[in-house]
């Protein structure tokens, strides 16, 4: 399996995972608006569009995954070997960390962000109701999101790093 393979089977689980994740949300939304909740006064259509946003998204994934994948590892030489080495595995690695990150910071950050929207019916801005420390979660989600990007973004940076530092500890 070359690098490239292994990026794209790896983004077609995240794109599952997606799915899975955008029902969970869809679900839960439509639970608590059955229970009259802080969400009871949100249209559930608000939740079917971010289900259908992110399905999208993982569709999108999934049809392309093999040009995303040769996108993302673009520095990989032309003729790949079928034997993975240590820098494809980090490489490889640093994406995938990254896809993850993403997806988990994103979305709670959609889910709390509704929620505020649906707090802040009461003449209050969004960015009162959420409070202190919702103000932390948000910029948390945020940090982790922009972490996502670095790492999707400078895989092979991270890989050169790496692998110069171990060669550094093995020196000495």
């Amino acid at each position: 399996m070359t690098p490239k393979h292994f990026v794209a089977v790896c983004l077609r689980l995240f794109a599952l995972w997606l799915i899975i994740s955008g029902l969970q949300l869809f679900f839960i939304a439509s639970a608590l608006k059955a229970f009259n909740t802080q969400l009871g006064n949100s249209p559930i259509w608000m939740f079917a569009l971010v289900w259908s946003v992110i399905f999208l998204i993982a569709f999108i994934l999934w049809i392309f995954s093999a040009p995303l994948a040769t996108g993302l590892l673009s520095g990989v030489p032309r003729p790949q070997t079928p034997s993975l080495s240590l820098g494809d595995i980090i490489v490889a690695g640093c994406i995938l960390l990254g896809l993850w990150w993403i997806k988990e910071a994103l979305i709670p950050f959609l889910t709390l962000w509704f929620k505020v929207v649906a707090l802040s019916h009461d003449g209050n801005s969004a960015f009162e109701a959420l409070g202190s420390s919702g103000k932390i979660s948000m910029a948390l989600y945020l940090l982790e999101m922009t972490a996502g990007v670095f790492f999707v973004s400078r895989p092979f940076q991270i890989a050169r790093w790496v692998i110069r530092r171990g060669e550094a500890a093995q020196a000495d």
